[in-house]
């Protein structure tokens, strides 16, 4: 029997191509991804948006390398108020943005826990100087985000 993967990973094509900028179809590599692409396409307060669209320059602590960094998204949004905003956005599960606890863990999944926030804290570190940079804004979603 086939071990079924508990990843959920695919292609996505928008309903709203027009509003897509981008390679299509788009890559998801999480259930909270492909949900993120969906309230994108349908939203009508996105204008654009785009995936992997946005790629910086970061130094990593945790492996004293420098990298790149794909950004998750990116869009332009509408707010209530009608002003516009260029966001980039990174969709990451909850527990990889806190610092990690000992408690009873081995070690070994201490450490690459640790490992995982030091370096997902450099690329956001990088991503927030860069977006201000070009007057846009940076945000980290996870799936306490996600009231859809």
């Amino acid at each position: 029997m086939k071990k079924r993967s508990k990843y959920c990973q695919g292609k996505f094509i928008p309903t709203n191509s027009v509003k897509y900028r981008g390679k299509s179809p788009c890559r998801f590599r999480s259930s909270w991804e492909i949900k993120f692409m969906i309230f994108m396409d349908r939203s009508p307060n996105v204008l654009e948006w785009g995936s992997e669209s946005a790629i910086i320059r970061y130094f990593d602590q945790a492996n004293q390398k420098e990298r790149s960094y794909y950004i998750d998204f990116s869009a332009t949004i509408k707010d209530k108020d009608g002003n516009l905003t260029r966001w980039y956005i990174e969709v990451k599960p909850y527990k990889q943005t806190i610092k990690p606890e000992r408690g009873k863990k081995k070690e070994q999944t201490y450490i690459l826990e640790s490992c995982t926030y030091i370096t997902n804290i450099c690329k956001w570190q990088a991503a927030a100087k860069w977006a201000q940079s070009k007057g846009a804004k940076f945000r980290v979603l996870t799936e306490k985000d996600f009231a859809f």
